[in-house]
């Protein structure tokens, strides 16, 4: 089966396209591999598992909000799918967009996405510090580990009382914005809900 490489979303596809036509005979536009790196840790977070059991791949990235499918069997997803916009404080008070995670069901958070400072590499912390579930009808963020958390109306939202417990939760609704931590370096979240 061929696959265009448009199929790995618009992150890779300037990459491969400097890599393989600008730099073809040019290599000093080609990319560096510090740059593939960074862009591939963000086209992870756009992983969604596709609904079709019997899909040869099971994920594909989520490349188009308007037109959710799979890139690889092309079945169309069912259901609402949230998208956690991450927000830098480069300024005091200017929110500049980092990247996105696709929500699915027990997905989890990491220091990386809770924080604009930390590298998602090989040695990087990776105990879970939040996870999303589709409980009630509801999309649900629930805190685990991140001290500071806080509601869209400023208020805390308690991490787990003991290890492997759920704590309190945010419901992920189109529009909401909350800060994943108030501490320094700390990501504001904006909710987008698409394939509604």
């Amino acid at each position: 089966m061929q696959i265009p490489y448009s199929v790995f979303g618009p992150i890779l596809r300037t990459l491969f396209e400097r890599a393989f036509i600008k730099g073809l005979h040019s290599p000093n536009e080609r990319p560096a591999a510090i740059e593939w790196e960074k862009r591939l840790l963000k086209t992870w977070d756009l992983l969604l598992p596709c609904q079709n059991p019997n899909c040869p791949s099971h994920w594909f990235i989520l490349h188009d909000h308007a037109n959710v499918q799979c890139s690889f069997c092309g079945t169309k997803q069912k259901g609402t799918i949230p998208i956690l916009r991450l927000r830098s404080e480069r300024r005091p008070g200017q929110w500049t967009l980092d990247g996105e995670l696709a929500v699915y069901n027990d997905l989890y958070l990491f220091k990386w996405h809770a924080f604009d400072n930390v590298f998602s590499g090989e040695e990087a912390d990776k105990t879970p510090q939040a996870y999303c579930v589709f409980y009630q009808g509801k999309w649900l963020l629930i805190n685990q580990n991140i001290t500071s958390l806080t509601s869209p109306n400023g208020n805390p939202v308690a991490p787990s009382p003991q290890p492997g417990q759920p704590g309190s939760a945010i419901e992920l609704k189109d529009g909401v914005q909350f800060r994943l931590s108030q501490e320094p370096h700390g990501r504001m979240v904006e909710v987008q809900i698409i394939n509604r």
